[in-house]
């Protein structure tokens, strides 16, 4: 992304690019792959900049797991866990 974030831009630098998004998007295809066929509860959604899997039925330390036993890095996902607070009365 640097080579075209400049003042002067070169064909090769656009190609690089190409090339790099297309790498990162194969990734995330495979990261994707690996998640729902481990499990099969997900709302998946595309956003602007990102893909978004949820789900409340399973752990992201198993999640976490199996992505790394795939190659991938910390760097190339990021997983947020939100708790839902609930309250009851005795």
């Amino acid at each position: 992304m640097n080579s075209v974030i400049k003042s002067t831009v070169k064909p090769g630098d656009i190609k690089k690019l190409g090339e790099f998004l297309s790498w990162r998007m194969d990734r995330i295809s495979q990261m994707m792959d690996i998640l729902l066929s481990a499990h099969d509860k997900w709302a998946v959604t595309g956003k602007r900049d990102k893909v978004l899997m949820e789900t409340a039925s399973w752990d992201f330390n198993d999640a976490i797991k199996l992505l790394k036993e795939h190659g991938f890095n910390d760097d190339e996902f990021i997983l947020k866990v939100e708790y839902e607070r609930k309250w009851g009365v005795l």
